[in-house]
């Protein structure tokens, strides 16, 4: 029986029945990412009981099932450390039918400047990414490239997702039915995560569908991606600018990065390999 991780600490574990549990992210991490950005005392001191609390209960509810699959190296290494005796293993994610979609995308620079943001914007973590990147990217981007365009596509805004379209050169879709077209016609992939967990699927998306991708260090979390070789990662906003600036200016520094991101995600998360490998674990975990 697969348990997935967010019910985890409800799931019926039942004798005799090999329960598996889909970490789909490890919750302690996001949460001891906040607690070391909070600059406030009093919240600071909340957010540290909140990730004491989450580290506890998630390595507790971890413990009772038979095995634990990840969906990166990097999470199964950080679960291994602390669950030495637990069976874990890597489950890459498959993009939610969005692969082929993606890959038959052309790798060709589309006309005009646009930048593309993905993702659900009611997500804390989305907010304060396009937040953190209208305030403080956009800018010294269109000094340089005053008709550079910011797309945030994504499902339920919030209000301060909302706000942000008034902004120029700042649009906010909501809900889209196909994302292919945004990718198709946006120049350049943005993933400004300041936290993160898990494993990235904007950033591998913008990888897949031929589009240069900048992000923060939070933004390749998990995805096994290299900066500087299948994408750019800048921390500070001026380099973040710098970069994104650089791909919209220099198309053979554009084309290199787009064909070497394409390929990184074809030979790191082919379908029919994760699931022989998801395969194999599971008959490990019935032999456990």
């Amino acid at each position: 029986m697969i348990v997935d991780g967010m019910m985890a600490q409800y799931g019926l574990l039942i004798n005799g029945v090999k329960c598996v549990l889909d970490e789909v992210d490890i919750y302690s991490t996001v949460a001891y990412h906040t607690y070391l950005r909070e600059k406030r005392p009093l919240q600071r001191l909340q957010d540290l009981g909140d990730w004491l609390r989450t580290h506890y209960y998630e390595l507790d509810y971890a413990r009772r099932y038979d095995g634990i699959v990840t969906r990166s190296q990097k999470d199964r290494a950080f679960l291994q450390e602390l669950l030495p005796e637990q069976n874990i293993g890597v489950l890459q994610p498959w993009f939610e039918g969005l692969t082929d979609e993606l890959r038959s995308i052309p790798v060709e620079r589309p006309p005009g400047n646009g930048l593309l943001f993905v993702g659900a914007m009611n997500n804390p973590k989305n907010v304060e990414a396009v937040v953190y990147f209208v305030q403080h990217i956009f800018p010294l981007v269109r000094l340089q490239v005053p008709d550079a365009v910011l797309c945030i596509v994504g499902g339920n805004p919030t209000s301060t997702v909302r706000k942000l379209a008034q902004v120029e050169g700042v649009q906010v879709t909501g809900t889209v039915e196909d994302l292919t077209p945004y990718y198709t016609a946006s120049a350049v992939n943005v993933v400004p995560l300041l936290a993160g967990g898990g494993i990235i699927t904007k950033t591998l998306n913008g990888m897949a569908a031929a589009r240069p991708t900048v992000s923060t260090l939070f933004g390749i979390s998990g995805t096994g991606a290299e900066a500087e070789q299948d994408i750019i990662v800048a921390d500070s906003p001026q380099d973040f600018a710098h970069a994104v600036v650089h791909l919209l200016q220099d198309e053979a520094h554009w084309f290199a990065l787009a064909n070497r991101g394409r390929d990184f995600v074809a030979a790191n998360y082919d379908w029919h390999r994760t699931i022989q490998t998801f395969e194999s674990f599971i008959y490990s975990v019935l032999q456990w």
